[in-house]
């Protein structure tokens, strides 16, 4: 009895320390996705613009006044909880198009955007990472023309972005680059999807990005 009492004291240390660890694990893989979502919020919004500042590709205007308020606004936003939660459903399409409505100053945007549904967190995730992608076009591209489709068969939604551009070596991104391993492919992998990259130099860039609703 004494052994077996000694056992069970052992299995009940055992069980409560695995999962005290488990919880904690929980806790800090929840802190780092939150601190990665943080980190891509900034590099979309302040960063862009101090970007745009450094490099002399706008000067004091208007329109930069309007996008450094956005930014901040956004960043304010941070702390806030996300208001469409992890099960509301929102219009894909509809998030979409208001990205298109307002897109990076020197490129105009055809898009062809089926009616389309997805939780609010997918939206929001393939919103900005598609957001990023049509920011490197102008960046870099030297194109002033980039297409965006949206399709969903059976729950599988893919978004495609394109743009026949001069294209570039993902091989010799730098490893140091944010914008394509955490702006792009990490936040929507984030939500359980998927982000491909097709380009090669002068051969232009193709963006495919899926998410099946099925998944969790």
């Amino acid at each position: 009895m004494a052994i077996l009492r000694r056992a069970a004291m052992a299995a009940d240390t055992a069980l409560a320390e695995e999962t005290s660890a488990r919880g904690a694990a929980a806790v800090a893989a929840a802190r780092r996705a939150d601190e990665s979502a943080q980190l891509r919020l900034l590099h979309d919004t302040a960063l862009t613009t101090l970007t745009l500042v450094g490099t002399g590709a706008v000067g004091r205007s208007r329109a930069l006044t309007e996008r450094a308020g956005a930014d901040l606004a956004a960043i304010e936003r941070i702390p806030e909880s996300d208001r469409t939660g992890p099960h509301a459903r929102v219009r894909l399409d509809e998030v979409l198009g208001e990205l298109m409505r307002h897109p990076p100053a020197g490129l105009r945007l055809v898009h062809t955007l089926a009616p389309c549904t997805a939780p609010g967190h997918v939206a929001d995730a393939r919103a900005g990472a598609v957001g990023e992608a049509l920011q490197n076009v102008a960046r870099h591209a030297d194109v002033d023309t980039a297409t965006m489709r949206l399709t969903e068969v059976d729950g599988h939604v893919v978004v495609e972005v394109h743009d026949e551009g001069d294209g570039f070596d993902p091989a010799g991104a730098p490893a140091h680059r944010y914008g394509i391993r955490q702006s792009i492919i990490g936040r929507v992998a984030a939500v359980g999807g998927e982000a491909r990259l097709d380009t090669a130099p002068g051969k232009g860039t193709q963006w495919t990005f899926e998410w099946w609703g099925d998944r969790p």
